[in-house]
């Protein structure tokens, strides 16, 4: 079974500080972690793979009759990682009053940040170079939809809307991709202390030259998205809570038929937000079916038709606007 990025980052853990930060109001269901694959890039910061150009299908033959040669072709490509980082600072005598190593400090708000930074990633795969993403990161998953003319709109304000992910994940073709020398080192982001702990200096004021002390901490991880499938995804645009700009049982299915869900149900998923999946229970009560209880920890919450898991990322905004 292929590791997802939730399933490293469960296993990533910082010294326990002895200290309980509550982040409730900030965490946001990412079902998109929990539940996409992940495999390691060929080459730390970039992948390289070999596409097939064509199917070479031959052809029937007469005695004495002739064929027309037609090999196999192929060409290289790459997709490169990018790095998500995150830096934070300290004021030593904050440091000092609390009694505990430098170390210990930055844990305390290592949940938010974890989190914090589980959420840019979300929106990144989901959002790519566009919309909520970061226009410095990886092409997301909706970009490659429309791309690939895999996509439909229900008509819904700019906004004031939302999206729904249909996605087939496919070993090799359709992953996320993550540093493999991460992996070496057991965690998906890490941590380290800037000047080995100590206190260094940061000028907020060019003008005037002054300076503030702190001690400093860095984040980083290497991500990306492999999409060598041009039938992996598709989208429903412009999904809004009123009459007529709701989601479809026909544009589901369709959009199902396009990544080839049916024919490879086990790899295929629905991702929606809180509010679009309360809408699609409004559908058809024959569509939709109750997954086992032990599905639940990955926010698998119900399926379609039986067969393609619906998973909530409340990271999917209802004011997505591409106007």
């Amino acid at each position: 079974m292929s590791l997802t990025l939730r399933d490293w980052a469960v296993q990533y853990a910082l010294k326990d500080s002895g200290q309980d930060v509550i982040i409730e109001d900030l965490t946001k269901a990412s079902g998109l972690l929990r539940t996409m694959p992940v495999m390691p890039a060929t080459h730390n910061t970039y992948h390289r793979y070999v596409l097939a150009e064509n199917a070479p299908s031959g052809g029937f033959r007469a005695i004495n009759g002739s064929i027309v040669p037609n090999n196999p072709t192929q060409k290289i490509q790459q997709e490169d990682l990018f790095e998500l980082a995150q830096y934070e600072t300290l004021d030593p005598s904050y440091v000092k009053d609390l009694g505990i190593s430098v170390q210990e400090a930055f844990a305390i708000g290592a949940p938010q940040t974890l989190e914090g930074m589980g959420q840019k990633l979300a929106k990144q795969f989901f959002y790519g170079t566009t919309g909520l993403g970061d226009s410095d990161g990886f092409v997301g998953l909706r970009q490659l939809s429309v791309d690939n003319s895999l996509t439909a709109s229900m008509g819904g304000t700019e906004a004031l809307s939302t999206t729904l992910f249909v996605i087939r994940w496919q070993p090799g073709v359709m992953e996320g991709l993550l540093n493999p020398q991460f992996l070496s080192s057991g965690e998906i982001v890490t941590s380290q202390l800037l000047h080995d702990g100590e206190t260094y200096t940061v000028i907020t004021n060019t003008t005037n030259g002054a300076t503030k002390f702190v001690k400093g901490a860095l984040y980083q991880s290497y991500l990306g998205l492999l999409k060598a499938g041009a039938y992996n995804v598709a989208t429903i645009t412009n999904i809004q809570d009123d009459t007529g700009d709701k989601p479809t049982v026909a544009a589901i299915e369709k959009a199902i038929e396009q990544v080839k869900g049916y024919s490879n149900p086990g790899n295929t998923m629905i991702y929606c937000n809180s509010r679009c999946y309360r809408l699609i229970q409004e559908l058809k009560a024959a569509k939709l079916s109750s997954l086992p209880e032990s599905d639940l920890w990955s926010s698998r919450l119900m399926s379609w038709d039986g067969l393609i898991p619906i998973v909530i990322d409340d990271n999917l905004s209802n004011l997505e606007d591409y106007s």
